[in-house]
């Protein structure tokens, strides 16, 4: 019964992983359309248009990418795996990603002096709720499987010998 709840979980983490690019793709989109609308309307009335919305690469999209697969990877790992070491590792690296992603907004927002971060923004640019959710249900993932690996090594000192 364990293992399936873990099973569960870490099912949902994949799910909103994957939910969370397909809202992030069509607000950009949304955003972008209404860009190009707005720079049309300027053209038509001999207002000034600009080349594109932004000036620098956005790195929100690969970041999505990686963790949609390493939850993947890791609901796989835990699914197929006895053992629970390597499930907790693959869970380990998508929340590295997360790390990343701290990281990298961080200094973003760092190197930009107009933006002014609000809310969640400050600490994972553009995360969205589903992004929140898999960062708690990963979290949760986590401590479960460190919980178990930490009972099996602890049963495994008791096992072994003492020298005498």
């Amino acid at each position: 019964m364990p293992r399936k709840l873990l099973l569960i979980v870490s099912f949902f983490a994949f799910a909103f992983s994957v939910a969370s690019i397909f809202v992030d793709t069509n607000r950009e989109t949304a955003k972008r359309n209404a860009y190009f609308q707005e720079q049309e309307e300027a053209r038509a009335t001999d207002g000034i248009s600009f080349a594109g919305p932004y000036c620098f690469p956005d790195r929100h999209p690969q970041i999505l990418f990686w963790i949609s697969v390493l939850t993947g990877i890791a609901l796989f790992g835990a699914w197929f795996s006895k053992k629970p070491f390597i499930p907790a590792m693959l869970s380990l690296a998508t929340f590295s990603v997360f790390g990343y992603w701290y990281f990298d907004t961080q200094q973003g927002l760092a190197a930009n002096e107009s933006y002014v971060a609000e809310g969640f923004d400050s600490i994972l640019y553009r995360a969205n709720g589903y992004d929140v959710a898999v960062l708690t249900l990963l979290s949760v993932v986590i401590i479960w499987q460190l919980a178990v690996l930490s009972a099996s090594a602890i049963g495994t000192l008791k096992r072994t010998p003492t020298l005498p």
